[in-house]
């Protein structure tokens, strides 16, 4: 055969499959490419887990007494936590950084502060202990007086 021919025939060759590839590709059809389909691929990106909190509050406080609770709180991502809470009594401060709640209610601050809710948050998910409730315990003031007789015989 002559080498004319053959290299028209190979340049028509590659032509035809050009036509053929770039048709499957106008009807949205894919042809796979194998060079590509052995490439490594990177790895599918972790999902981001919950962050856990837990902890056990105090329901009661004298007043004039001071009043403390930090949850403890992780994240499987090891994620920055921030904290929030909902119903934060008067008399209390919270840190956002650690979750801490803490105060010295007064005499005006008697009574019962229901639902608090302390939550944490990795910034894209969020838990949250259960609600509880503070009672402001007034102290007992006053005195009291004894009366006593020794006893003079032991029976």
């Amino acid at each position: 055969m002559n080498k004319k021919l053959r290299r028209i025939s190979n340049a028509s060759l590659l032509f035809v499959y050009a036509i053929a590839v770039s048709g499957c590709f106008e009807t949205g059809d894919q042809v796979a490419d194998p060079v590509a389909d052995d490439a490594p691929q990177p790895p599918p990106a972790a999902a981001n887990g919950a962050p856990v909190i837990s902890g056990t509050p105090a329901t009661m406080v004298l007043m004039s007494n001071t009043y403390a609770f930090t949850p403890t709180a992780s994240d499987p991502d090891n994620d920055t936590l921030n904290f929030s809470v909902q119903n934060k009594p008067i008399w209390a401060q919270f840190d956002s950084t650690t979750g801490e709640l803490t105060g010295t209610p007064l005499l005006s601050d008697v009574g019962t502060y229901p639902d608090i809710v302390l939550s944490v948050s990795d910034g894209g998910l969020s838990s949250g202990l259960p609600g509880f409730s503070v009672d402001v315990v007034q102290n007992a003031n006053g005195s009291i007086t004894l009366s006593w007789t020794a006893p003079t015989q032991n029976d």
